[in-house]
């Protein structure tokens, strides 16, 4: 009957919700004839929720489009206690209860949100879960709790995209076996000029023989690249499956961006409609049909709004260039400053922007000290591996690679 938060029974169905909805199954003769067909409706959604529990339901998982997003079945039993839920409380307001005396129906409904504090309640003693780690006060903090979650729960292994070799969480450590020291090629590509929009980055690239060309972004459908204004394949690389374009010899201009795909598009006019048709609904059978009607205009105007901005050109944007070279191929090519005048306590924003001809071989640290401007005092300091402290730079791609 209880909940618990560990253990094998963690992901099974609740007694309580279990009982109710065998309660809400065979009580359907006892609906209300208007709303019997809504409630065999949220009755059968609670048993195909628990069919795909099964192992017989495993066909459906293995090979039914887009429902490998849900990722676990057990992610469902929060919509079959609804359907659960509202199953019984369509039952309890129901004509036959409704000729009971008050205080047995108040009584059936105390009795059950009870059981269902219990049952939900009973088990969150958090000392008993195998996750936990008593944390001192004083070590709670950003970097800490950073750390931790770098180390014990990497944000990237929710999804591993498809383009992807590599399980996502891998990303995040050094390679088991270090690169090996490569002295690169005499005369590597270079990048010139580097411009951003929008998702999405310009270039001026110059090489002495074709060479693939990596963005440090993962690939998803929807990346568009041109060179000198022609589209060029994007495909995505072997490993890591970052964005990488093929670049012939010379001197070229390069745009990369992501854009809408057909199916999206699709989906944005399909939404569209949907509250465009639900705010029709809305203002048809509403009593109040002046005050919902504004209102939807309102809500049709924002949402067409959205979807315009989306399709606005995207305005280009200068970062400060800066080329400086450290060795081993790697070279800092500008930063991207969020406000050039500061006062005390605002955050100032820096993006680094790195080009690499091939894998560092040593993971290094990334120092950004904060001075006064006679170098007598540091104001601030952060010193962390790349992209936000979570991916070291052995895990760059061999080859021109942008970040």
């Amino acid at each position: 009957m209880y909940a618990t938060f560990a253990g094998p029974d963690r992901f099974r169905f609740g007694l309580l919700s279990a009982v109710l909805g065998v309660i809400a199954l065979v009580t359907l003769p006892l609906q209300n004839r208007a709303l019997r067909f809504n409630a065999a409706l949220l009755v059968l959604g609670w048993l195909v929720i628990l069919f795909v529990q099964l192992e017989p339901a495993r066909v459906l998982w293995d090979h039914t489009p887009l429902v490998r997003f849900i990722q676990f079945p057990w992610r469902l039993y929060g919509p079959g206690s609804l359907a659960v839920a509202l199953s019984i409380g369509m039952l309890l307001n129901s004509d036959r209860f409704g000729r009971w005396h008050a205080w047995a129906r108040w009584l059936i409904n105390g009795l059950i949100v009870v059981a269902a504090i219990l049952a939900g309640t009973n088990g969150l003693n958090i000392e008993h879960l195998p996750l936990w780690v008593s944390i001192p006060e004083e070590q709670i903090n950003a970097a800490d709790l950073q750390r931790r979650g770098a180390n014990n729960f990497p944000l990237f292994i929710d999804y591993t995209p498809a383009s992807m070799s590599v399980y996502a969480n891998v990303v995040t450590l050094p390679p088991e076996d270090p690169p090996a020291v490569t002295a690169g090629a005499a005369s590597a590509p270079r990048i010139d000029q580097m411009s951003l929009v929008r998702n999405g980055v310009n270039v001026q690239t110059t090489a002495d023989a074709p060479f693939t060309l990596r963005l440090h972004r993962v690939y998803f459908p929807g990346w568009r690249a041109t060179v000198d204004d022609q589209p060029v394949p994007v495909s995505a690389s072997e490993q890591l499956g970052l964005v990488s374009i093929e670049v012939p010899a010379g001197v070229h201009q390069i745009s990369a961006q992501f854009e809408q795909t057909p199916l999206r598009q699709a989906a944005d006019v399909v939404s569209f409609l949907a509250l465009l048709g639900m705010c029709v609904a809305l203002v048809w059978f509403s009593p109040t049909r002046r005050k919902v009607l504004w209102t939807s205009v309102v809500l049709v105007l924002f949402a067409g709004a959205v979807l315009g901005i989306s399709r606005i050109p995207a305005i280009e944007r200068q970062p400060a260039s800066y080329q400086a070279v450290l060795g081993d191929g790697v070279q800092l090519l500008a930063y991207d400053l969020n406000q050039q005048t500061l006062q005390p306590g605002d955050v100032l924003e820096l993006r680094l922007y790195w080009y690499t001809d091939r894998i560092p071989t040593d993971d290094r640290q990334i120092f950004i000290h904060l001075v006064t401007p006679d170098d007598s005092a540091r104001v601030a300091q952060v010193d962390q591996i790349s992209t936000f402290g979570h991916i070291p730079i052995t895990r760059w791609e061999d080859g021109p690679d942008l970040h």
